[in-house]
């Protein structure tokens, strides 16, 4: 049973990796503006607006989870990637709000997994 779910854990942050990596090979950058921000324990929630290659003004929410994340301000410019033909299907262009919470699911289901194994 804890190997299955190790597994279902490890498939979730597989998953959850899909769209960065997609945005990544296949998305368009642009460079946004932060019009609001949140938090919530670590998680980090900015809203924001970008202008996609001959479009008007997209909006998007974003969540970060993570502490280590850069602290933006309203105003302040982020980078972006973006689906060409769904511009709303953006996510903030940063390593840790792109992929630190997939790989620190994908390991901590190996983790379990193997733990599962060893008893």
């Amino acid at each position: 049973m804890v190997i299955i779910f190790g597994l279902l854990v490890v498939g979730v942050g597989l998953f959850w990796i899909q769209r960065p990596l997609r945005l990544r090979t296949k998305g368009f950058s642009a460079i946004g503006t932060v019009t609001e921000t949140g938090r919530l324990g670590n998680l980090r929630h900015l809203v924001v607006s970008f202008k996609p290659y001959n479009k008007k003004s997209v909006v998007f929410h974003a969540d970060a989870f993570t502490p280590t994340m850069k602290v933006y301000r309203v105003g302040d410019s982020i980078p972006v990637l973006y689906d060409p033909y769904k511009p709303t299907n953006a996510i903030i262009y940063a390593f840790e709000a792109m992929y630190l919470l997939p790989l620190s699911l994908v390991g901590f289901g190996l983790l379990i997994v193997y733990q599962g194994f060893a008893h």
